[in-house]
């Protein structure tokens, strides 16, 4: 069972790599933005959420946004959340998921200021933003940045580890040792003294 769950494990990992080497890769010509923008009511006031994550030139960032407005009455708050027309014209998200994915060509980077630490000139970046309440509008954000070798390195670590265990068992079996511990198999090949562990059959000719 083990060995199943295993492989199973080292092939998701390493089909996360691959996506996100895909990513990576179309990062520089082509940014894409992948979020969700929830919003609700609540009496007179309007919750609206923001999160997701962006891609653009070798980078992510991701963020959280929450921002509650209070309205003045029914009215107002109507005018905020109608759908229009024109959906530039509408001030604020409809109620409701409102999830969306959008590639972006001529994106710009989020500027989050010069580099200060060595995590930011290694692409590293997080920010934290809260505005008070003011005039009924309250606004609070958190932003990360990293760049795509960071989680491109960490889906490869599984892999990577599996295909050194694969390599080191190989090269023992040649020299007739025990793919296990290494221990020297000549004088009982049918299963190793050290740790137990059985030879493999070899299959019929």
């Amino acid at each position: 069972m083990r060995p199943r769950v295993s492989t199973l494990f080292t092939a998701a990992s390493l089909g996360l790599s691959v996506g996100v080497g895909v990513l990576w890769f179309r990062s520089y010509p082509v940014g894409d933005y992948f979020g969700c923008h929830p919003a609700r009511v609540r009496g007179l006031v309007l919750e609206h959420e923001s999160c997701g994550f962006a891609t653009w030139r070798g980078s992510i960032t991701t963020g959280v946004d929450a921002t509650r407005i209070r309205a003045l009455d029914q009215k107002q708050l109507n005018e905020w959340t109608v759908v229009r027309s024109d959906p530039a014209a509408r001030l604020l998200p409809t109620p409701g998921l409102n999830l969306k994915w959008e590639p972006r060509s001529n994106a710009t980077e989020l500027n989050l200021g010069n580099p200060v630490t060595v995590w930011n000139r290694l692409g590293f970046w997080m920010l934290h933003q809260q505005m008070k309440p003011d005039f009924g509008f309250q606004n609070s954000n958190w932003i990360i940045r990293f760049p795509f070798w960071f989680p491109f390195a960490l889906t490869l670590i599984l892999p990577s580890a599996r295909l050194a265990l694969w390599l080191r068992s190989r090269r023992r079996r040649r020299r007739g040792l025990c793919p296990v511990c290494g221990y020297d198999l000549r004088a009982s090949p049918a299963r190793c003294p050290e740790c137990g562990k059985a030879a493999p059959v070899p299959p019929p000719a």
